[in-house]
C-alpha cells in the first residue's frame, strides 16, 4: 500500500521533490536500475493527464539514485506557470529490473496560483 503525501506546487516556481525509498529497518533500498513515473490527473477516470514525469532524463523529470534509494523529482518553472488546475491527484510508482512495480505515494495536488506573473 503506498503512502499517502499531499504536495502543493506554486504555479511558476521550480519544483524539486526527493522521495528515498526504505525498508521497514529504515535502510535505504538500491533502486540501481529501477524506472519512475509519477502522473497527476484531475480526477482519477480522466483518461489526459495534469502531469505527467518520467525518468527519461528530459524535462519534467525524475532521476533515479542507486544505492541511496532516492528520486529527485523535478518541475521547472515554465512547466509549473503552465499548469491551469486548481486540484488533482497523482500517484508514484516505480518499477525494477526484473519488472516487480511498486507504488510508493499517492494523494492530492493543490495547485497555488501566482499573483506575480
Amino acid at each position: 500500500m503506498p503512502g499517502t503525501y499531499d504536495i502543493e506546487i506554486k504555479q511558476g516556481e521550480t519544483w524539486v521533490r526527493e522521495v528515498v525509498w526504505k525498508n521497514t529497518s529504515g535502510t535505504a533500498i538500491n533502486v540501481t536500475g529501477y524506472h519512475a513515473a509519477l502522473m497527476a490527473r484531475v480526477k482519477k477516470e480522466d483518461t489526459t493527464t495534469a502531469i505527467n514525469i518520467l525518468d527519461t532524463g528530459t524535462s519534467p523529470a525524475i532521476v533515479v539514485g542507486t544505492t541511496d534509494g532516492k528520486f529527485t523529482i523535478t518541475l521547472t518553472a515554465a512547466i509549473t506557470a503552465a499548469l491551469t488546475f486548481d486540484k488533482a491527484v497523482y500517484d508514484f510508482k516505480v518499477t525494477s529490473a526484473a519488472g516487480i512495480v511498486t507504488y510508493l505515494l499517492e494523494g492530492e495536488i493543490t495547485l497555488n496560483k501566482a499573483v506575480t506573473r
